[in-house]
């Protein structure tokens, strides 16, 4: 049991670490000349949102997609069966304030984002 715990907490880093690596990479200014995402994105106000999650469900629209400024994107979150959202993080902070359709909105983009579902299994009880 105890295996299994450290072994979705692991998962679950990785697949966290994995998006932020993503995040970084994407937005990395490689050339030395100041020429990131950020900054040739500034004259067209075009934004990203990076969606993830882990095992146990689907978030949709999952990976980057790109908003333009003060437009507003609706992620939708569908659990399995036999699984529960436990939590949303959203911009590295944890967040349970989702509604009970599972979905999440970001409003008026002003800036990059970043949103990931984790689903943790129900536990059954022994009969």
């Amino acid at each position: 049991m105890i295996k299994k715990i450290i072994f979705g907490i692991i998962i679950g880093l990785l697949v966290l670490m994995t998006a932020i690596g993503f995040i970084y990479a994407d937005n990395k200014d490689t050339t030395g000349k100041g020429n990131n995402k950020q900054e040739l994105n500034k004259g067209l106000d075009i934004f990203h949102i990076t969606s993830s999650c882990n095992h146990g469900g689907t978030i949709s629209l999952k990976g980057n997609q790109s908003v333009k400024k003060g437009d507003s994107i609706t992620f939708i979150i569908t659990v399995n069966s036999g699984y529960k959202l436990e939590w949303l993080r959203v911009d590295n902070v944890k967040d349970k304030n989702y509604d009970a359709a599972n979905t999440y909105t970001f409003t008026d983009v002003e800036k990059n984002h970043t949103i990931h579902a984790h689903f943790k299994k129900i536990k059954q009880p022994k009969q």
